[in-house]
């Protein structure tokens, strides 16, 4: 199960598009809601639309639109292209990593009060 992820997570990265067209968009779909950065939606009609999307349920993408303090609502139909087009701030770090960095700060600072 794992690996799934981890292969999902390194397919859909920053620079990557994926079309409404292609056999796989419904899993680019799920990544970009994973993605920790910013996507471009690109639509049938032309528009565009960047920002964070959060959510996805009954054929709906939710996003938060870059420069906007509104959630937008955005029906998959609706959708051509989904860039994945911001830095994924998530990228390469991991909670074990995580972990281990703030275990060795708490032992830092009880070196410190000792």
């Amino acid at each position: 199960m794992a690996e799934s992820t981890m292969s999902s997570t390194n397919k859909f990265q920053q620079g990557v598009e994926i079309r409404s067209t292609d056999s796989d968009f419904n899993e680019g779909i799920q990544a970009a809601v994973d993605y920790r950065g910013d996507v471009t939606l690109i639509m049938k009609d032309g528009r565009v639309v960047e920002g964070f999307m959060f959510n996805s349920y009954n054929n709906s993408l939710e996003l938060f639109p870059k420069n906007s303090p509104q959630k937008a609502s955005v029906p998959v139909s609706d959708v051509s292209c989904i860039q994945f087009s911001g830095k994924d701030e998530a990228m390469g770090k991991s909670w074990e990593d995580y972990a281990k960095k703030k275990a060795a700060h708490q032992n830092q600072n009880r070196e410190v009060l000792v």
